[in-house]
């Protein structure tokens, strides 16, 4: 329960800091969690997964609204990908750069 609520925390930090700040607050907040939780397991895999649910959060907000589908669109022209693919890959960067930063800053 308690590994849920850090998760959730994690979520919230970077999903407020990408909002303001853009995607640099990812490994930025994924480093600041490490930090804290030194010397405990678990860290790396808490600020990945936080941040892949905050990104998946932002982009369920975000899909409503009409710039998504034209920006989704465009984008779609680029990569010859479908668009869920495209959404998919953009959350599992969020959890590479959560812990990549929060493995280089973390000791157990």
């Amino acid at each position: 329960m308690m590994r849920l609520l850090r998760v959730l925390g994690v979520a919230v930090a970077v999903a407020i800091g990408t909002w303001f700040g853009g995607w640099w607050a990812v490994p930025l907040c994924g480093a600041v969690y490490a930090v804290l939780r030194q010397q405990q397991p678990g860290a790396v895999s808490e600020a990945a997964f936080g941040a892949m649910l905050a990104w998946s959060s932002l982009l369920v907000w975000q899909v409503s609204h009409p710039a998504f589908a034209r920006l989704s669109a465009a984008v779609s022209g680029v990569f010859p990908v479908p668009v869920p693919v495209l959404m998919l890959l953009s959350v599992c960067i969020a959890g590479v750069l959560a812990a990549s930063a929060a493995r280089l800053t973390h000791r157990e």
